[in-house]
């Protein structure tokens, strides 16, 4: 809710919270046309990884439907690749 105080949108803030929460919906409620698989996000590490494998098959069934792209990242010493 912090998005819905800042500046751009209200330059004194939100002072009622009903009314904040009702321009969220509004706003919230808008199509994007974008699924909603698009934006997320995981962190997958040894400790994690039977967790976290079910959500990567997820966004790759997503992806195959053209719903998303899939960016992976990792760290090899002080590099950050991308695949």
């Amino acid at each position: 809710m912090r998005f819905f105080n800042a500046f751009a949108l209200t330059p004194d803030g939100f002072q009622d919270f009903e009314k904040m929460r009702k321009v969220a919906d509004f706003i919230f409620a808008m199509d994007t046309n974008l699924a909603p698989i698009v934006g997320q996000q995981i962190t997958l590490t040894k400790h994690d990884f039977a967790a976290v494998l079910p959500r990567v098959d997820l966004l790759r069934e997503r992806a195959d439907e053209g719903e998303c792209e899939l960016i992976a990242k990792t760290r090899l010493g002080p590099f950050e690749l991308g695949l």
